[in-house]
């Protein structure tokens, strides 16, 4: 515990507890960075673990434990870590963004979804509201935005050019340019 005299000079009565730092008290553990459950101006006051306030802003402090209990998204003594969506977080296409009150994905180029688990190949991730979609580039469709011309083709300055429809066995199909997207039609 730290306590300060009449000079507002702080001294240690249980080390580990705070530090002085410029005639004032930091409560917080030196090592962790985390308060370990002694807040006030002189760290007197007992209370539950947490980073810059009790349980972080992130969680509920039951006072007979002195245990907090987090909120969801959070976790840790003090509920000051984020915990977002997918394993690892983000599945490993983005990092985990704790400004918010709930940890949020911010993903990688390429990737879209509330844990960065959708690729975006050939496009841009467009989100509106709750909802992720790929806005495909010239001659892609696809979920992902992964399909050449449907991939029955090959693109030349955003324009598609289908293969040559299949001959023998198969002449009851036939390929064409729809939306300059190539599709495969079965005649009947």
């Amino acid at each position: 515990m730290v306590i300060r005299n009449i000079i507002g000079k702080c001294f240690l009565l249980l080390p580990g507890i705070g530090v002085c730092i410029n005639n004032s008290c930091d409560c917080k553990n030196q090592t962790s960075g985390l308060n370990q459950g002694w807040w006030g101006e002189f760290c007197e006051e007992r209370s539950c673990p947490g980073d810059l306030e009790i349980c972080s802003g992130h969680g509920q402090c039951i006072r007979a434990s002195l245990i907090c209990q987090c909120q969801p998204g959070w976790y840790g003594a003090g509920c000051q870590f984020g915990d977002c969506p997918g394993e690892p977080d983000c599945g490993g296409h983005g990092v985990c963004d704790t400004t918010q009150e709930t940890p949020t994905c911010r993903c990688d180029a390429g990737y879209m979804g509330f844990s960065c688990e959708s690729r975006c190949v050939n496009g841009t991730v467009s989100q509106q509201d709750l909802q992720f979609s790929c806005l495909c580039d010239a001659c892609y469709s696809g979920p992902g935005c992964d399909l050449l011309c449907g991939d029955h083709g090959f693109c030349k300055e955003g324009v598609c050019t289908c293969d040559k429809a299949w001959w023998g066995k198969e002449e009851h199909i036939f390929l064409m340019i729809i939306l300059n997207f190539c599709f495969v039609f079965y005649l009947m």
